[in-house]
């Protein structure tokens, strides 16, 4: 089966295709063709409520459930990144598992309309997998020649092939905790769905944009005044000098302290102020595909900050930027970019080190 377009494909997906993806897109193809060729519409092939057709064409469903109350909106979107990219794994072990049940996903997460809220703080949904039968009048005589099985038995390898695939989900202590988030797999029948299924109108509070840790400023401070640190210091010779008496003194603020630290901080190490350091992003497109420099990019590891382990450090060449991968990270946890050969960090956010674009406080290769 092929899929011709006006434009030019990127990438062949042929190779990452599931056997129920498949088999879904063949189906609907040939449902297109017999409308088409009976003298419908696209209108008529696309419906006009198609979500509530998905759900009508099918007796049972794969319920995923999925709630997250951590209020990290960077994790929330982490989780339920992590948990659609093991979609596909489904998927294949429920081919390898029941062979006779043909699954398909409606693409995008749903709600029970009675209890979803708008503006609502927490993802709270479901994705549906409608379930059918994989044998057809074409595959009968193949299927003919194989061992059939009872429909307890098919149920039963269903229940054990969602036990499994949870607990697998439950292990990954990377994205899991129990404590804020909540995934459970249930088969379940179509009367037993919520009355008025919807797509999830759940919006993340930050609208979505994770915020990169090396773009935010600093906090703003008051200026340094030496006078005021003067009036600070003269205060605490006075009441030193006092033999005991604190009548009139005044403790200084929070302010006031902070600038007397930095005034103290200046004194002992002058601050030169240093250009804007280039995005880790940036080191990493050059790394990974400049080829110019005298080193390969499999001599180069990044030092990342993991939430349990503190700083790790990872092959140049395993980062993973899809947000989808279940080994995805965001670039604002990157700490260093080191070279293997000299175990030299040729790029540090905190010493503010850059050896690549010479931004910062370093210097050009």
């Amino acid at each position: 089966m092929v899929v011709l377009s006006i434009e030019k494909p990127h990438s062949n997906l042929t190779y990452h295709a599931s056997w129920n993806s498949v088999t879904s897109l063949s189906r609907g193809f040939k449902d297109a063709h017999t409308i088409l060729s009976s003298g419908g519409s696209w209108k008529n092939i696309c419906g006009e409520n198609p979500l509530e057709e998905f759900i009508d064409g099918h007796k049972a469903f794969i319920k995923l459930d999925v709630h997250f109350w951590g209020g990290d909106c960077m994790k929330g979107r982490a989780v339920i990144g992590w948990l659609e990219s093991r979609v596909v794994s489904l998927l294949v072990q429920l081919r390898q598992t029941v062979p006779e049940v043909v699954a398909r996903l409606w693409p995008k997460r749903l709600a029970d309309e009675a209890t979803s809220e708008p503006d609502a703080r927490d993802p709270n949904g479901f994705y549906l997998f409608g379930l059918s039968s994989s044998l057809s009048q074409s595959h009968a005589k193949s299927e003919s020649k194989q061992t059939s099985r009872s429909s307890a038995d098919i149920y039963a390898a269903l229940v054990g092939c969602l036990r499994s695939f949870e607990h697998d989900l439950h292990s990954n202590a990377r994205y899991y905790d129990s404590s804020d988030t909540f995934i459970s797999l249930l088969h379940v029948k179509r009367t037993q769905l919520p009355l008025k299924v919807v797509v999830d109108p759940f919006v993340w509070s930050d609208h979505g944009v994770d915020r990169a840790e090396e773009e935010e400023d600093d906090e703003d401070e008051p200026p340094f005044d030496a006078d005021s640190e003067s009036q600070i210091a003269q205060q605490t010779d006075d009441v030193a000098s006092a033999a005991g008496s604190w009548d009139g003194f005044q403790m200084p603020s929070s302010a006031q302290r902070k600038r007397a630290a930095a005034a103290a901080k200046a004194k002992s190490t002058p601050h030169i102020p240093a250009a804007k350091l280039r995005t880790s992003t940036d080191v990493y497109n050059r790394l990974m595909w400049d080829s110019t420099g005298d080193v390969s990019k499999d001599g180069y590891v990044i030092g990342y900050e993991d939430r349990f382990k503190g700083v790790k450090e990872m092959p140049l060449t395993s980062w993973k930027r899809e947000v989808e991968d279940e080994s995805f990270i965001p670039f604002h946890r990157v700490v260093y970019f080191k070279r293997l050969v000299d175990g030299v960090h040729i790029w540090d956010r905190k010493t503010k080190v850059d050896m690549v674009f010479g931004s910062g406080v370093g210097a050009s290769l």
